[in-house]
């Protein structure tokens, strides 16, 4: 049979899952829920938020939180209408964040006080940018160091000078109509830019990476199809922060198969390990070493009751054989990142052997190409 190769918007691909599996779960936490109609209704309203203030097709919209769904909202909701989300990494610093801010020109960016007790954002932003403190409209923002940003968007409790509340960002959704943002969805196109994700900038400032929807969906469609083998009966558990391409590509690919993603607002093994049972997960993307030996080594850990299919897992060979030798009802599989192309280009398949599974990233997807090439020659 010849292979054909799906190619959406993600905002499509996301209309077409509301169709098939209207009321099935795609984003779950532990303590609740949310289905793909009602995704898709929070991401519509998000995006009329954005819209009443002024975002249009090809602008930049920050998202500084941690997990939430509000985060996923925001993602959604800005390519709804055609604009560029770009997630930010929640353990910058001020200079980093500040950099990240205007490289992006960003014209809006949404953070919360949510999460006060491990990092707060907005002391954060405010030595950032020590005049926001003294701006009169949060709508209309005048710093210098971040030259297009016209508005800071916070999801909490707080009301800081210079912030947009939760409350009238989300009562604007009124002045815009639905229609406006079915409209918008219309006239994406799979090359027009989906997401700028930044690099890490571990020996330099970090780099924005433009992506379109081609290459984030098509991916993330052939990772969930062809090695995941995901069904809309699959629940896939990734703790991992969601600015981070290991939560976009595993949640493209369940929006893709009509599955569930499993997700938690902050990872904890005792937690995870009773989230993991209570959920069924049936797919793991742990994706680090780090987290799976937390798993693993953990008192309630047992193999027996957690009945994963597939693990996802990177490191050195010998670690991996280690933690498959604990996983006896599990296959795992590794990858090789990459950002600019999507997040992955390359699997393990799980019907490859324990040698190659540990060895190697696998197989490159169906048109990516790559070239090894020695660094003095």
């Amino acid at each position: 049979m010849l292979v054909v190769s799906d190619v959406y918007t993600l905002p499509d691909l996301l209309a077409r899952a509301v169709n098939e599996h209207p009321d099935s779960d795609i984003v779950v936490f532990p303590n609740s829920r949310t289905t793909f109609t009602e995704l898709y209704e929070r991401a519509s309203k998000a995006a009329r938020s954005l819209k009443a203030i002024g975002i249009k097709q090809g602008d930049s919209v920050g998202i500084l939180m941690s997990n939430c769904i509000e985060f996923v909202d925001l993602l959604l909701g800005s390519q709804l209408i055609g604009a560029i989300p770009v997630p930010i990494n929640a353990r910058y610093k001020a200079k980093e964040l500040a950099y990240v801010i205007d490289d992006a020109g960003l014209k809006v960016l949404a953070t919360t006080d949510r999460i006060v007790e491990h990092v707060d954002f907005v002391n954060l932003l405010q030595e950032a940018f020590p005049d926001l403190e003294n701006q009169a409209d949060p709508m209309r923002l005048e710093l210098s160091e971040a030259r297009n940003l016209n508005s800071i968007i916070l999801f909490g409790e707080r009301m800081p000078t210079g912030m947009l509340d939760t409350e009238t960002f989300e009562t604007l959704s009124k002045n815009i109509d639905e229609e406006a943002i079915e409209i918008s969805r219309s006239r994406l196109q799979v090359r027009d830019i989906a997401m700028m994700m930044y690099t890490s900038g571990t020996t330099a400032n970090p780099k924005g990476c433009p992506i379109t929807h081609e290459a984030l969906v098509r991916p993330a469609i052939e990772a969930g199809r062809t090695r995941f083998k995901i069904t809309e009966t699959d629940r896939m558990w990734d703790p991992l922060p969601m600015f981070h391409m290991s939560f976009v590509l595993p949640l493209i690919a369940c929006i893709d198969a009509g599955a569930a993603l499993l997700t938690m607002e902050y990872f904890e093994p005792k937690l995870a390990l009773s989230y993991m049972k209570s959920e069924q997960a049936t797919l793991n993307f742990a994706s680090f070493p780090t987290i799976m030996e937390a798993l693993l080594n953990h008192a309630d850990y047992d193999p027996d009751i957690l009945n994963m299919r597939i693990v996802n897992n990177v490191g050195p060979a010998d670690l991996l054989v280690s933690m498959q030798e604990r996983m006896p009802n599990t296959v795992q599989i590794s990858a090789y990142g990459l950002t600019e192309c999507g997040g992955v280009v390359s699997f393990g398949h799980i019907e490859d052997s324990l040698e190659k599974r540990t060895e190697t990233s696998g197989r490159l997807f169906r048109g990516i190409q790559a070239q090894i090439r020695h660094p003095e020659t």
